[in-house]
Formats: C-alpha cells, structure tokens, sequence
C-alpha cells in the first residue's frame, strides 16, 4: 500500500457502488424497452450492462482481498461476458429462424 492513501479505499468503493448502481437501472430500462420493442439489440445491451454491474459487484468484494480474488474476479468477467454472448446469440438465431 502506499502511505498516505488509506482513505483511496473509500473512495474506490464509493465510485464502485455508484456506478454498480448506474448500471442496473440502465440494464433495466434496456430490458423494459427491449421487452416492449422486441428488439435483440436494446436487450443485448441489457445484458451488457447487467454483465458490467456483476463485474463492479465482484470488484467490490476483490477491493479488501489479495492478488487472488482480483484476479478470479477478471476472469469470472471473461467467463460472463462469454456466456451473455452465447445468449444473445441464440436470441439471434431463433428471430432468424
């Protein structure tokens, strides 16, 4: 740690939980609008944003664990953002078809 900055930790943790917040609501508003359009787009930008506040939710708790977690949370990241992708990707091919 660097001396004289124990309180980044805060602040770090503070800008987490806003933007965790910011991006629920967005990836609500994109699945409601999506839901209601039936458009793929807005709701796989719904999913996009939900993988972004379950990235801030896990960095959130890597923040006061080592090494480990932080990286286990990058890619637990990786893996979603996989998985979301899958998703969108058979939404795709079943309008398709």
């Amino acid at each position: 740690m660097i001396p004289g900055n124990d309180n980044n930790g805060g602040q770090e943790r503070r800008t987490l939980w806003i933007v965790l917040l910011l991006n629920a609501a967005i990836a609500a508003g994109f699945f409601v609008s999506g839901f209601f359009a039936d458009s793929s787009a807005l709701i796989a930008n719904g999913v996009d944003n939900l993988s972004d506040t379950a990235v801030y939710a896990l960095s959130l708790v890597a923040l006061t664990r080592g090494q480990t977690w932080k990286t286990r949370a990058a890619v637990a990241s990786g893996v979603m953002l996989l998985i979301f992708a899958g998703g969108i990707l058979i939404d795709v091919g079943r309008r398709y078809v």
